[in-house]
């Protein structure tokens, strides 16, 4: 991906993730304010709410796409196997 601001060039013409690129990149991020709401659920037990779930979602999705990018396998299913990740010859 020749305009991804995340990789490099190496010397084997691979791309490779500049650490320094990354955190500069995250560095001019404009900073976000969080607020819990403590709202019950009335149908929940205690009325309790889900939490961690959301940020579940997305990194499944970015574990997916890491790890066919690495393999150049199709993979279009988690769980991912061991199998899945062998790149054929």
């Amino acid at each position: 991906m020749a305009g991804d601001p995340f990789r490099t060039p190496t010397a084997q013409g691979m791309l490779e993730a500049s650490a320094e690129r990354v955190r500069k990149e995250f560095a001019a991020q404009p900073d976000v304010r969080a607020e819990i709401l403590e709202l019950a659920q009335p149908e929940a037990p205690y009325g309790l709410n889900g939490v961690g779930e959301p940020p579940t979602i997305a990194s499944t999705a970015a574990v997916l796409a890491a790890l066919r990018d690495a393999t150049g396998n199709p993979l279009t299913r988690v769980p991912v196997r061991p199998d899945d990740l062998i790149v054929a010859p």
